[in-house]
């Protein structure tokens, strides 16, 4: 059984999760520093539990920022919603 899920739910080391999202997002013209930003972001979205807005959306936001290139130029910023 442990051997299905490994093959089901890979293992990704933390240092190649975030190499691997910047680098998808250097690749559409992002610059490596707001890059860097976003991997962070979503690793650790990932690594919190939100596995809904970590890289499961990566493919979503690069379809997105090649269907709007000004969407390059664009700084990454974070929204911090506290709810009680």
């Amino acid at each position: 059984m442990p051997d299905d899920l490994a093959t089901t739910n890979p293992r990704v080391a933390h240092a190649d999760l975030l190499r691997f999202i910047a680098a998808a997002y250097r690749a559409v013209g992002i610059s490596p520093t707001e890059a860097e930003k976003a991997a962070e972001l979503m690793a650790a979205s990932d690594i919190s539990g939100a596995d809904g807005h970590g890289v499961f959306r990566l493919p979503q936001y690069i379809r997105r920022i090649k269907a709007a290139p000004y969407a390059r130029d664009e700084r990454i910023t974070t929204t911090i919603i506290i709810t009680c």
